[in-house]
């Protein structure tokens, strides 16, 4: 198997702005039935990880910025899905978020996606 990350990938995203009020994150979560999401600068890199946990649990801050957890893990487009795979058990993680060459958020890649692409099954999104 060589398939590349930007094979499989999840190019359909969400996203969310660190000068966002947490509350309304968790309102765009629920909203989406999703459990997290990547929060990106202007330019679409992304800056760190707003999970539903984050946003509900008790903290200073009232923004996305105050209870992001830093840092995203991301992987490049270009990676091998088994580099992608390691990643995930190593770091035991659900998902990698996929950045191009120049840093910009482009894509998620889910442990289901992996499993799939490795396992010769349809990658469904």
């Amino acid at each position: 198997m060589s398939q590349l990350v930007h094979e499989i990938m999840n190019r359909e995203l969400f996203s969310l702005r660190p000068d966002e009020s947490a509350t309304e994150a968790l309102g765009y979560l629920a909203a989406l039935g999703v459990s997290a999401a990547p929060v990106v600068d202007a330019d679409g890199a992304p800056l760190g990880v707003a999970s539903w946990h984050d946003l509900v649990a008790p903290s200073a801050g009232e923004l996305v910025r105050d209870r992001m957890t830093t840092p995203p893990v991301t992987i490049a487009a270009a990676e091998a899905v088994a580099l992608a795979a390691d990643e995930l058990c190593r770091l035991g993680i659900h998902h990698l978020f996929v950045v191009d060459g120049r840093g910009a958020l482009v894509g998620a890649l889910s442990v289901l996606d992996v499993l799939s692409a490795m396992t010769g099954h349809a990658v469904r999104h």
